[in-house]
Parts: C-alpha cells; sequence; structure tokens
C-alpha cells in the first residue's frame, strides 16, 4: 500500500499484518491516521474514504478490531463502508472511527 512517511514522503510498504487476531484500538487509529481522508454516515452506514488502494487494511483492521456496534465492513478500492447493527447506528459509529482518528498514538 501506498504510505506516508514520517518525513512526509509518500512510498509504498507491505500493509500492516491483519488476520484473526484482534486488532488493539491503538493500531486501529494509527491505520486511520495513515489511510483515512474523510470519515462520513448516512443511516445505518459508516463510509471512511481513504488513499488510494488503502481502503482494504482499513476494512481488515475494523473487521478484527471486534467493535461491537460494527455488522460489516465492505472495501473498494479507496472507500470503505461500515455497516452499523443498529438502524440508525451510522452517525454513532462515524464520530467514534472520527475520535481513533485524532488520537496520535
Amino acid at each position: 500500500v501506498k504510505m506516508t512517511g514520517d518525513d512526509g514522503e509518500e512510498r509504498y510498504a507491505l500493509a500492516p499484518a491483519v488476520g484473526r487476531e484482534a486488532v488493539a484500538p491503538q493500531e486501529l487509529a494509527r491505520l486511520l491516521q495513515a489511510f483515512a481522508i474523510e470519515i462520513a454516515h448516512s443511516g445505518n452506514l459508516a463510509v471512511v474514504k481513504t488513499a488510494p488502494g488503502s481502503a482494504g487494511p482499513v476494512a481488515a483492521a475494523l473487521d478484527s478490531a471486534e467493535i461491537d456496534s460494527v455488522l460489516a465492513t465492505i472495501a473498494g478500492d479507496d472507500t470503505v463502508l461500515v455497516v452499523a447493527r443498529s438502524a440508525h447506528g451510522g452517525a454513532g459509529l462515524a464520530r467514534a472511527l472520527g475520535r481513533l482518528l485524532e488520537v496520535r498514538t
């Protein structure tokens, strides 16, 4: 995936390893900080816009983070659709993801 290094230069790197193990909140925050551009919501959906090619690792991390309010994710190239468990849970989910985006690890 394409990442921005500490020096501000873009480079390609291996996607962060996510699998069956739960992803810690600080790791999810780091991924969101590295890749997320915008978070929006509608109804029971939250949408995470990412840098091109980065939606897959973000969706995998969200799935592995075991967040109770997340039912499922669907990733495209630069967009993650996050489905909330409750009918009107998209706004709360987007707020929670936004807070993770703001946390500096």
